[in-house]
């Protein structure tokens, strides 16, 4: 699927910045929103499109994916006016680089963003053992109690975030 590039977007996401575990390497680590110049992988389709978006933080140096966050808007329904994104995935790849606040850090950077756009609410799928995370390093990674807990921590009134478990 070919995807639009939606600059607005892009450049929201890149004035997230980095969080501070990672501050340190800043003129290493770059936003890639496409699959250029990236180790070629079936889950990759990074894109920054209208109302969807998958992109990675990517290591120059190292040549290696940090981080991935993918998200999307749902279309709106008659039966179901109130505007709903999507997180699908939200993975530190660097197994040494988890539980480091990289997560929680585009957590909140996501929330906010939900919140300037009119989402009213984030739906996620609480699903460590998914597909896509074949071939990804298990050391650090929550279990799917602790991923649910690390989603609902989230949820706010102004906020609501429903989580689902596979």
């Amino acid at each position: 699927m070919d995807f639009q590039l939606d600059l607005k977007l892009k450049e929201t996401i890149e004035s997230w910045g980095l969080p501070e575990c990672l501050e340190k390497c800043k003129e290493e680590i770059v936003y890639k929103f496409d699959c250029e110049d990236l180790p070629k992988d079936e889950f990759m389709k990074y894109h920054c499109a209208p109302g969807s978006c998958k992109f990675c933080l990517y290591d120059l140096k190292t040549k290696k994916k940090l981080f991935t966050m993918e998200f999307f808007q749902f279309k709106q329904r008659d039966f179901r006016p109130e505007k709903i994104m999507k997180l699908d995935t939200l993975i530190v790849h660097d197994h040494m680089l988890r539980n480091k606040g990289i997560a929680s850090y585009y957590m909140s950077k996501f929330i906010e963003y939900c919140k300037t756009i009119g989402i009213n609410s984030i739906s996620i799928n609480a699903c460590p053992t998914s597909s896509i995370f074949r071939g990804e390093s298990k050391h650090n990674v929550l279990s799917k109690e602790n991923l649910v807990a690390f989603y609902e921590s989230f949820n706010s009134p102004d906020m609501p975030i429903e989580v689902r478990e596979c």
